[in-house]
């Protein structure tokens, strides 16, 4: 009987095949060592040369074995081995983790919020280029959602910052758009229909109007579109004098008159 032939993977290329004297020969000389891979007709997945025993013993009856009926393809047991040493040692993607807890602090301390967008971009690239040897696309996912999120929010909150003016602060330490706004609130129980009652915002142009009389008076100017008696919606302008309590920063109404 005739040796099996033998397929080896050296530098991640076939070659071959060998016959069992060629191997001795190969070991001896140093060309394959005990992690170089096999594989012979019959054998379901490339194994190492460590696992065999022909080439410190002289070959015995084991090795010739009468071949299967549908032998198995070198190159389909090689890559059904590397698949499954592939899946062995895959790893959780570092930059994913990151970017998913830069996303959940971004909506506490805002700063995290362009890293977690950024770790998660990087992360994606890294895991698709690794081939199946990283995970974690769910987290990298989760992280730039979270993290354009807590940016939207910032961007919110810087907006209403720059829209405020320096000037708003009084010396009472009470802001004019508080002012406005709780002389708004008061006015609003005067009215027929107070639920119906819609103010303009203080930051909108010509819409309201808080000058300072000084001790800590303030005169406040608007309007107010709310229903009357008979359902309709009438605009009512209105003009009001308050105080600013100093020690607890109160606001009381003086005097109230509508035009």
């Amino acid at each position: 009987m005739t040796d099996p032939l033998h397929y080896l993977l050296i530098d991640n290329q076939q070659t071959g095949p060998y016959t069992l004297s060629q191997l001795k020969a190969m070991w001896e000389t140093g060309i394959v060592s005990a992690t170089t891979l096999f594989w012979k007709e019959g054998q379901a997945a490339w194994e190492p040369l460590l696992k065999i025993s022909f080439l410190l013993d002289p070959p015995h009856s084991s090795f010739h074995q009468n071949p299967p009926q549908q032998p198995a393809s070198p190159l389909s047991a090689y890559q059904s081995d590397r698949n499954t040493r592939t899946n062995e040692r895959q790893e959780t993607s570092s930059l994913a983790i990151s970017s998913l807890i830069l996303g959940c602090l971004g909506f506490l301390l805002g700063i995290t919020a362009l890293p977690a967008v950024i770790c998660g971009h990087m992360s994606l690239g890294h895991i698709k280029r690794a081939a199946g040897s990283l995970t974690g696309r769910g987290m990298a996912i989760a992280g730039i959602v979270m993290g354009y999120l807590a940016l939207i929010v910032l961007a919110f909150i810087l907006l209403a910052d720059l829209k405020r003016d320096p000037k708003d602060l009084t010396s009472e330490g009470v802001t004019k758009g508080a002012i406005f706004l709780t002389t708004c609130q008061i006015f609003e129980k005067k009215l027929k229909s107070p639920t119906t009652a819609k103010f303009p915002s203080y930051y909108q142009p010509g819409a309201a109007e808080v000058v300072s009389l000084g001790g800590g008076q303030y005169s406040v100017r608007s309007y107010v579109d709310s229903q009357n008696s008979f359902g309709a919606m009438i605009r009512t302008k209105w003009t009001a004098t308050v105080t600013v309590q100093m020690n607890d920063k109160t606001i009381r109404l003086n005097d109230f008159q509508t035009e």
